[in-house]
């Protein structure tokens, strides 16, 4: 890859972090939770329940901030946490009916806000973008696992 063309790729990823993160924190504030709280509850909308390791996993974050997160939903009583009967050691979270009346409403924005960036982008370009974005995550999944 030339320099420039390098350069350009940086500062394009750079841009659609910038712009995933202000989506993150705008559709958050519709609901009045962070922008982390609000994943955890899109990840269990469509994961159903999970126990907090898995949870870790799916978000790439630490067990420990998962803890604090489930803590601060499990206040608000956006999710509750079970006991694994086989292992009591291990707990499952799910979301109660406040949770997942949130985590649709969640959905139903982001959903939104990705019919709002397509329509700006000529129907004819679909195809190729959405080839171009397969593409690059196959390309990021295979630099991280291969090491940079």
């Amino acid at each position: 890859m030339e320099k420039e063309e390098r350069k350009r790729m940086e500062e394009l990823l750079c841009v659609l972090a910038q712009n995933f993160k202000a989506k993150d924190e705008s559709i958050s504030k519709r609901v009045t939770l962070s922008p982390a709280e609000s994943r955890l509850l899109l990840v269990l909308l469509v994961s159903g329940h999970m126990t907090i390791g898995s949870i870790a996993r799916k978000m790439d974050v630490a067990a420990s901030r998962i803890t604090r997160l489930v803590d601060s939903l499990v206040e608000g009583k956006y999710v509750k946490r079970k006991s694994d009967p086989a292992d009591r050691r291990r707990l499952w979270v799910k979301l109660t009916p406040k949770g997942d009346e949130i985590a649709d409403k969640l959905s139903l924005c982001s959903k939104d806000y990705y019919k709002k960036v397509m329509s700006s982008i000529p129907a004819s370009k679909h195809g190729q973008l959405l080839e171009s974005l397969e593409s690059l995550v196959v390309g990021l999944e295979k630099a991280n696992r291969e090491g940079y």
